[in-house]
């Protein structure tokens, strides 16, 4: 790239060196450019890896934020395996059989392509956000898929798996994610959780960005402000079981303000199949994937004795509460769909007045015609069917 004579003579005295850039606060230091030295130089824009120039973005200075901050890696690392590919960690897990299995994760290898950008919604955030689209399409899949049926997420969802506030700070390997996402067991042995494979390359990568996204600011951005905690919703102990769950005697209960025909039946279907039969079973009888390793056991919601022998009020108010590992969904969906589940699952447990005599042999043939396009097709069908069909 040398042009005058007074360039070439310093290319020739530039000789390998240590640099470094020390974060605000110094509480980050990234020596990224030492292999990557053309970063702030326009001209190397063509170069090959290491020496490309980086995009200039006059808001995120090196000096000021570093590489780390998005890049991720390790920045105090001065070769390229140590610094690329994280610090390797081997973490215990026992297996449904009892045994020890070890497995290997990555703690913060660099991100690669447009995985970065599951860096900027940490500190980005706020009603004007506008997510870049593998985080938004990362954020439709995570709550199109059912995933709060199970998982909580700023105080919103299920309780059965892991709390996911700030789970981007503790899984930071993306190849783990992805392997957890095709693989639950694989990843994590004992796992209730389905796989998603079938979503494919481009999808399952997109949720992988948005669980990377689930992090907090990091503290050298804020410059010496104080964090105040923010309380994202804490997961709640299960209580004692108890032999009957009711409505408390004092509680109105309130009245179903909408028509019970086909429309809102199908409504509800749609909201439990998604919500809830990770859980209560395709067919409410308590055998979802999950079920098998929840104490209590999920209701079996096709006996009357469950609770389905009291009014539908009590079913709405069960469903809008919760309890225990049972979520309340009462500020998650909208008060019509909230009704149209009610309504759905006392038909399970003998509420016939609705013309659901068939409810059964309907959910059988949904699972069969699944089963059969699935054959056919060479796919694993929807995550709603795998939940059942895997156990």
């Amino acid at each position: 790239m040398a042009s005058t004579p007074e360039e070439k003579e310093s290319a020739r005295a530039t000789r390998p060196r240590i640099a470094q850039v020390v974060v605000v606060d110094r509480s980050r230091t990234d020596r990224c450019t030492t292999c990557h030295a053309g970063v702030d130089d326009p001209r190397f824009a063509d170069a090959p890896q290491p020496l490309t120039s980086h995009p200039e973005i006059p808001s995120h200075p090196f000096e000021r934020f570093g590489c780390t901050v998005c890049h991720s890696g390790i920045g105090q690392a001065v070769a390229s395996g140590d610094a690329h590919e994280g610090l390797l960690r081997e973490e215990g897990m026992v297996t449904p059989s009892g045994d020890i299995r070890y497995g290997e994760e990555r703690i913060r290898p660099v991100l690669k392509g447009d995985l970065i950008y599951s860096s900027c919604v940490s500190c980005h955030f706020g009603e004007d956000r506008k997510d870049p689209k593998i985080i938004a399409r990362g954020k439709s899949l995570y709550r199109g898929k059912g995933c709060m049926g199970c998982h909580r997420l700023g105080g919103v969802g299920g309780k059965v798996g892991p709390s996911l506030d700030f789970i981007g700070n503790k899984r930071t390997d993306p190849e783990w994610l992805l392997k957890h996402f095709t693989d639950p067991r694989e990843a994590s042995p004992g796992s209730v959780m389905p796989s998603y494979r079938e979503l494919g390359e481009k999808r399952l990568r997109s949720l992988v960005a948005f669980v990377l996204s689930l992090r907090r600011v990091p503290y050298e951005l804020v410059s010496g402000v104080p964090l105040v905690k923010k309380n994202l919703g804490t997961l709640v102990t299960p209580p004692k079981v108890r032999d009957h769950w009711d409505p408390p005697r004092s509680l109105e209960l309130e009245k179903n303000p909408y028509t019970v025909d086909d429309e809102l039946l199908d409504e509800g279907k749609g909201v439990y199949m998604k919500y809830c039969a990770a859980c209560h079973g395709m067919e409410g009888k308590g055998d979802g994937t999950a079920g098998p390793n929840l104490k209590p056991k999920p209701a079996d919601l096709s006996k009357p004795h469950t609770g389905m022998d009291h009014p539908i009020e009590g079913t709405y108010w069960k469903i809008s509460t919760g309890r225990g590992l049972m979520p309340g969904w009462g500020q998650t969906f909208e008060h019509r769909s909230l009704w149209a589940v009610a309504e759905f699952v006392f038909a399970f447990g003998g509420g016939m007045d609705h013309g659901m005599e068939d409810m059964a042999g309907e959910m059988q043939n949904t699972k069969d015609q699944s089963m059969e396009s699935r054959e056919e097709d060479g796919h694993e069908g929807s995550p709603a069917m795998n939940m059942t069909e895997e156990h």
